[in-house]
């Protein structure tokens, strides 16, 4: 947290927008409204099951007001809370109220609704009291609103833009989940909700004229299971892939982790294009395309490629603090062996596309 300047900022409402996010991975929230309001005050709900209201023993408070006081003390550190998790580990919510001037909770859960108000870097000024009973028995979530301290972070104002396109493409990917953006700033609203997923995301990006693709389908590979790495063994894992090869030349490429954009790739990137390169080596070398494995290598691939690579792992590693790329190299033959499975399936269903695919390659890497 030394960033003071406009990624600071927004980095703030990152953390709270993970937090809802769990909720989505975990399928108990099926909505996140993310408000602007004057002043930099921003307010993120969802309608998960709400910040359980129970007394917290150990800190002598509720659990809300552990939660949003103590560091390390979110569910994530509960494996039977969350399988994977965006969130750092329960310390964002903690941050974001001891980075800010005010910070208020409120919790629907039990048919009540529930508030608690801190200030001045955390500090408790209300502690979590009911405040009225739910008319709607159904209704469940939770509620951060906040107002950062401008005597820690530079004077910088929102970039709407950044956070807009944020939620947009975390419409694409959790499908069936509706995000709502309202800036009472500027007076907009955007409603975003994805029935296809990544793979309507692949489809928007080549419906630019310059990326024209070479064959109808998009491809799609989904897998799940378990890897071991040095801390853990049967680490969860799950990898959604959607790709297409275009007549452009430059590619485009985007690589997420429990929904943290990978803007830098990594590991799992690096296994997808591994997986790709095995199936179509085989069946160049099979169609004489080319006279050995080797001849073929990434680049003839990845330069006319639209793609979206998203896992969910219980254990990810990351260079540097930024989570810009993704260093678990234990995940590599989960999704190398995956995407070059789901490859070949495709190649073999569907036998006019393959060669159009392999036409193309081909001639990519003769130019």
């Amino acid at each position: 947290w030394e960033c003071v300047d406009a990624n600071g900022l927004h980095h703030l409402i990152w953390e709270i927008i993970d937090n809802s996010i769990d909720e989505v991975v975990a399928g108990y929230a099926t909505e996140i409204v993310v408000t602007l309001k004057a002043d930099h005050v921003v307010s993120i709900r969802d309608n998960g099951r709400g910040i359980p209201v129970g007394w917290n023993e150990k800190n002598n408070m509720s659990t809300v007001e552990t939660v949003l006081t103590k560091n390390h003390s979110g569910g994530k550190f509960n494996n039977n809370s969350y399988k994977v998790s965006g969130g750092l580990h329960g310390v964002g919510a903690t941050c974001v109220n001891a980075l800010s001037t005010w910070l208020e909770a409120v919790v629907w859960r039990n048919n009540k609704k529930y508030q608690a108000i801190f200030a001045n870097g955390g500090q408790i000024v209300q502690s979590l009291k009911e405040i009225e009973r739910n008319h709607d028995d159904n209704l469940t979530g939770t509620q951060i609103s906040w107002q950062p301290d401008f005597s820690i972070f530079d004077p910088n104002d929102y970039d709407y833009q950044l956070i807009v396109d944020r939620l947009e493409q975390l419409s694409y990917l959790n499908p069936k989940i509706t995000f709502k953006y309202i800036n009472e700033v500027t007076d907009e609203q955007i409603t975003w909700h994805s029935e296809d997923g990544i793979v309507a995301w692949v489809r928007d990006l080549n419906q630019q004229p310059e990326r024209k693709p070479i064959h109808e389908a998009i491809l799609v590979a989904n897998a799940d299971g378990t890897v071991n790495s040095r801390k853990q063994t049967n680490n969860h894992i799950e990898m959604a892939l959607a790709w297409q090869f275009t007549a452009a030349i430059n590619p485009v490429l985007y690589s997420f982790c429990n929904n943290i954009e990978t803007r830098n790739g990594g590991s799992h990137v690096d296994a997808f294009y591994e997986g790709l390169l095995k199936a179509l080596r085989a069946r160049m070398v099979q169609q004489k395309m080319i006279k050995s494995a080797s001849a073929l290598i990434k680049v003839d691939v990845a330069n006319c490629l639209t793609g979206i690579v998203a896992i969910k792992y219980a254990e990810p590693s990351y260079s540097g603090q930024t989570k810009d790329v993704l260093s678990s190299s234990e995940i590599k033959g989960f999704i190398r062996e995956n995407t070059q499975l789901w490859f070949e399936r495709f190649l073999d269903e569907n036998i006019n596309q393959t060669q159009a695919i392999l036409e193309f390659v081909k001639n990519e890497r003769d130019l």
